[in-house]
């Protein structure tokens, strides 16, 4: 099966018949041109695996339609949609037409005699060009024209196949909404067919491959890591900061070639910090980020361990220091803060409450982090932290729960390292799914149904599950007590807007530790393991993704729709707003030379040398951009800023077409005048089809005194504009 719809040859006598076969995953409208002063009838039977269903577009002048005029369905809508489906559809277009002049004939009755299957139909094709495929939807249309007579010779005013114009427009979909929401096309298919790399839930379609970290896992190729060590360096340290040193070269190497970085993919960064006060040396003690692995072990071996004394310590000061450090901007972004101390605020009377003797809020700064990217992991030394002080695991929960990590309970020093290495390339490999499903998942949580972040982890670890991704994980013995008042404490830090406004706290009942760790001479197990993600881990990454991208895709602008001024002359004006992609082409109805230039203008830039031309004898057939590689459309990227398209049209019985018709400065080579009607998706659809709007230019070359008798005016040249919203429907950006 093609990936891109096809056209077979018309079939029938005379080939009257044209079938397009419709890939899984695509959406399609048809529209027709009625062309002449007849009734003409355009059949779509359109065949999937729900069945057979049959609609009709009609051009009917015994009713009012006049020539050159879009053909309508019953509804009045003027484009049938088709929805994409999981599986092959076939569509079937059948021209008639009818000389009947009875007002009340029915011109859709085909069984009628009088109603007459026309005598032949040409078929030609225009496509989203393939070296654009990467910024534009992918786009292909095929142009049916239709003889309706079989007596009529063509001549060189007037061609064959001049009496109906029928289009079959198709937009490649992403299995997403417009928000970006995923949906479920219907019918099914085989595994693997589908809508491929951008299969996402539901439905029955398998899609091809696994996404985010893969069924093998291993983060994402050439991906950079900045790491930044938050080093407590006040008295009861020491062991911690010797142990970093011991490790620092195993844990650079082994992160570096597990996690598959790139060269110089992973940077080291250092902050000492100690506590606000006179006698402590420094505050914080900041080290740029380095690529080189013996600088940080120099760097952290000039830390010393001394100072502190009220316990709380300036934690606040140095993860802001973190917060403002020179991170990359594509790197996976990881801040480890090792220390057995809270920060100032927390505990009963502690001054001052509100977080730092600096005024640093340690909450609001754990969210800036968030909202940058940066996951924030505690390495809790124990049994000091939790014995020691009252709520600082409380906080800590919630601050890492905030910034999307986790607290690690550290007893001895020697398992420092497996905790740095493990985390490390979980958060590379969770990451590897925020980069492919964040914006997606801020989307559902922002827009529609406004879905809740414990609702999207249930989806997404279902789907994570069903494609078999895999992610490393650190297995730790548990550690810790649960209790209820805690988790309480944990969500009221979690929903305050400061660490002062984090009230009321509750006493827990009992001790934070087990016993067995209670002593602090036993260490949990730890081991680093490949296994399928969990749900934890899937709430973590619709939380990064939440806090990643939220601001981002709730500010987006609503778009807006195209508009456009009357013809003047050989030009017509539209107007198009930011975030439209735009196709044109144009087909060439006359023996003679013709040309449709190209006028495109956004802001202070001006592109004014685009011509689309023919040759002679080259009727029925699409025109070709002069200045490509024979692209039959002219296409502009959907921007940010609106953009005045303006085709105009020429033509000559001379050998002379393009520029040089254009730079006459006589009139002569100018089309008289212009013609344009219009269709869009219907008001019904817009929020479950592409929406689009499309523009018929017609052409009329000669002054009214040269045109051939009986024939409909606007004869010679069509201009299509193709405008397609950009919406996740048809590209997905990620």
């Amino acid at each position: 099966m093609s990936n891109r719809p096809t056209c077979n040859p018309p079939k029938g006598p005379a080939g009257t018949t044209a079938q397009v076969i419709i890939p899984p995953g695509w959406y399609t409208y048809v529209s027709g041109l009625g062309r002449n002063c007849f009734a003409q009838t355009i059949r779509m039977q359109i065949k999937n695996g729900k069945g057979t269903n049959t609609e009709t577009l009609v051009h009917n002048p015994n009713t009012g339609a006049a020539p050159n005029e879009m053909m309508k369905l019953t509804s009045g809508d003027k484009s049938h949609i088709i929805e994409a489906r999981n599986d092959e559809q076939i569509l079937t277009v059948t021209a008639y037409y009818a000389t009947n002049k009875d007002p009340n004939a029915d011109v859709t009755d085909i069984e009628s005699q009088d109603i007459q299957v026309v005598k032949g139909l040409t078929i030609c094709k225009a496509a989203t060009p393939t070296h654009l495929l990467k910024e534009l939807p992918d786009f292909v249309t095929f142009f049916v024209f239709v003889q309706a007579s079989a007596d009529q010779e063509a001549t060189e005013d007037v061609p064959l196949y001049n009496d109906a114009v029928c289009t079959i427009n198709m937009f490649k979909g992403t299995k997403l909404d417009h928000d970006g929401v995923p949906v479920n096309y219907a019918g099914k298919s085989k595994a693997g067919n589908g809508v491929g790399n951008n299969s996402t839930t539901g439905g029955t379609t398998t899609g091809s491959g696994t996404t985010g970290a893969g069924a093998t896992g291993g983060g994402l190729k050439d991906t950079n890591l900045d790491i930044v060590f938050v080093q407590d360096c006040t008295s009861s340290q020491q062991p911690y900061i010797k142990a970093s040193i011991d490790n620092i070269i195993n844990i650079s190497t082994t992160i570096a070639s597990s996690a598959k970085l790139a060269h110089n993919g992973l940077r080291l960064g250092l902050i000492g910090f100690r506590d606000v006060g006179a006698s402590d040396e420094f505050v914080t003690k900041p080290f740029p980020f380095t690529s080189d692995v013996s600088v940080m072990k120099n760097n952290l071996s000039t830390l010393v361990a001394a100072g502190g004394g009220d316990y709380p310590e300036a934690v606040a000061e140095a993860l802001d220091a973190a917060l403002h450090s020179q991170w990359r901007p594509d790197a996976t972004k990881l801040v480890i803060l090792i220390t057995d101390a809270p920060p100032h605020g927390i505990e009963p009377n502690d001054q001052p409450s509100q977080g730092s003797p600096a005024g640093k809020e340690p909450l609001g700064i754990v969210r800036r982090m968030a909202e940058a990217g940066i996951t924030l992991h505690l390495v809790a030394c124990e049994p000091t932290l939790s014995k020691d002080f009252k709520y600082a695991l409380d906080f800590y929960t919630a601050a890492t729960k905030i910034a999307g990590g986790l607290v690690f309970p550290l007893v001895s020093a020697s398992k420092l390292a497996d905790y740095i290495i493990g985390s490390s390339l979980e958060r590379v490999e969770l990451d590897a799914l925020v980069a492919k499903y964040g914006k997606t998942i801020a989307r559902r949580a922002v827009f529609g149904k406004k879905e809740s972040p414990e609702a999207l982890a249930k989806a997404y670890h279902a789907q994570f599950v069903a494609d078999g991704v895999t992610v490393t994980t650190l297995e730790i013995e548990k550690v810790y007590q649960d209790y209820s008042e805690g988790r309480k404490n944990v969500e009221t830090y979690c929903k305050a807007a400061s660490v002062a406004a984090a009230c009321p706290l509750l006493d827990v009942p009992g001790a934070r530790l087990l016993p067995k760790f209670a002593s602090g001479s036993v260490s949990p197990s730890v081991t680093q393991v490949k296994r399928p993600v969990s749900e934890a881990q899937t709430s973590r990454v619709v939380n990064l993704s939440i806090n990643k991208y939220s601001k981002e895709v709730d500010s987006q602008q609503v778009i807006g729709a195209p508009t456009f001024d009357e013809p003047v002359e050989n030009s017509f004006t539209i107007k198009v707003p930011a975030g439209w992609h735009g196709f044109v082409t144009a087909l060439s109805r006359a023996k003679y030379n013709q040309t449709l230039k190209i006028n495109h203008v956004q802001g202070s830039l001006v592109n004014n040398n685009y011509y689309m031309i023919s040759g002679f004898n080259q009727t029925d057939e699409t025109m070709c951009l002069e200045q490509s590689r024979g692209d039959n459309f002219y296409t502009f990227v959907a921007r940010p800023k609106p953009i005045v398209l303006t085709p105009s049209f020429f033509w000559s019985k001379e050998d002379s077409n393009g520029e040089a018709l254009d730079e006459d400065e006589s009139d002569q080579y100018r089309s008289k005048k212009l013609k344009v009607v219009m269709t869009e998706t219907p008001e019904r659809a817009v929020k479950t089809f592409p929406n689009y709007v499309t523009y018929f230019i017609m052409a009329e070359d000669q002054a009214e005194a040269d045109q051939a008798a009986d024939v409909p005016e606007f004869n010679d040249c069509v201009g299509i504009v193709y405008l397609i919203k950009n919406t996740l429907m048809v590209r997905n950006e990620n």
